[in-house]
């Protein structure tokens, strides 16, 4: 695109959008030339392929609010999360208690030197646990920890614009 026209610049990760893909295929048809032929091929498959994703995607998320509502509830827990996580745990009487579900995905303490880390289990599920580390990440970047919540509004702290919560 920015061969056909320099100027021409589109928003930053505006391409997963169909309206923006619409609107380029718009500006493309106005062009003539080989380039831009094959500009409007390439954005005229991405756009049927995005919407068979939007199409794939709402169906994975109402199957998940029906199988997993609680599951959605959660602080930064979204439709696809829960399904990635409902989909790798494949059913969850296979393990014996809650501490073997969380050994299946838990990374394992590792001491070198007097520095104390973390590995991910080599026998556990990585995908599982990248799920689960989404939630953590969001629910550490967009809510408050739980000692700062209270049921008192004049304890609770001000709201700042870093502790406002993620608009997703």
């Amino acid at each position: 695109m920015h061969e056909l026209d320099p100027e021409w610049d589109p928003p930053a990760r505006s391409l997963d959008r169909v309206s923006n893909l619409d609107h380029i295929l718009r500006r493309l048809t106005q062009l003539t030339g080989v380039v831009a032929h094959l500009a409007a091929v390439i954005t005229t498959r991405c756009r049927s392929l995005t919407e068979e994703i939007n199409t794939i995607a709402a169906q994975i998320e109402d199957l998940a609010e029906k199988l997993a509502p609680a599951l959605i509830a959660v602080p930064g827990c979204g439709p696809l999360t829960a399904a990635k996580i409902l989909g790798e745990t494949a059913g969850i009487a296979r393990f014996r208690n809650a501490a073997a579900y969380a050994r299946h995905n838990a990374p394992l303490p590792v001491w070198s030197s007097n520095r104390s880390r973390h590995r991910l289990s080599r026998t556990g599920n990585r995908q599982l646990n990248a799920a689960l580390h989404r939630i953590a990440m969001t629910q550490a970047r967009c809510h408050q920890p739980a000692k700062l919540r209270t049921s008192s509004p004049a304890e609770r702290p001000a709201v700042t614009a870093a502790s406002k919560p993620c608009a997703y």
